[in-house]
């Protein structure tokens, strides 16, 4: 047995704010993945977003019907 991860993994450390701990435990507490899975999750939904235009976003439709967009804002990347 050994404790070293698979090698289709990459181990990183991150200093997060306490909100955003705070956020990412909400976050592994509803969904019942662990903070590993529920990070993992987050970077890729954040690369989804970044692949859009500026103004244009993800829609997101809750339990109860209502729909929220989070939209692309302009970023420092974007006026290279």
């Amino acid at each position: 047995m050994t404790d070293q991860p698979p090698d289709n993994l990459t181990k990183l450390t991150v200093n997060l704010i306490p909100s955003a701990v705070a956020a990412l435990d909400t976050a592994a507490t509803r969904s019942g993945d662990n903070r590993t899975d529920s990070l993992t999750r987050a970077i890729q939904v954040y690369a989804e977003l970044l692949a859009c235009e500026v103004g244009q976003g993800i829609t997101v439709t809750d339990r109860d019907g209502n729909r929220v967009t989070w939209a692309r804002v302009p970023l420092s990347m974007d006026r290279r």
